[in-house]
């Protein structure tokens, strides 16, 4: 399994939060949605962000395949349904 790190960033606090997660070395060449979707189904983000804000919405998704940067931006959704934009930045950091 290869180590993935995403960086996210929300409008609402000014935070950054740095998470780790495990998956597929094959993972970062999977279409941009598929590797937001393995970040919100990770541990990290289950225990982290998701009880918090239990959904999101992505609204773009690009691979910068010069340097395999996933760049996501959108917004998470609050329990009472607010919409908090955010952005967030994945990448591999041990391909094993």
């Amino acid at each position: 399994m290869a180590q993935f790190r995403a960086i996210v960033c929300d409008a609402e606090t000014g935070g950054e939060g740095s998470y780790d997660f495990t998956g597929s070395g094959l993972l970062i060449s999977a279409s941009p949605m598929r590797v937001a979707q393995a970040f919100f189904e990770s541990d990290a983000a289950q225990k982290q962000i998701r009880p918090h804000f239990p959904g999101y919405e992505i609204y773009s998704a690009f691979r910068h395949s010069d340097v395999w940067v996933i760049t996501l931006t959108g917004s998470l959704i609050t329990k009472d349904d607010r919409k908090i934009p955010f952005m967030c930045m994945i990448n591999m950091t041990d391909p094993q």
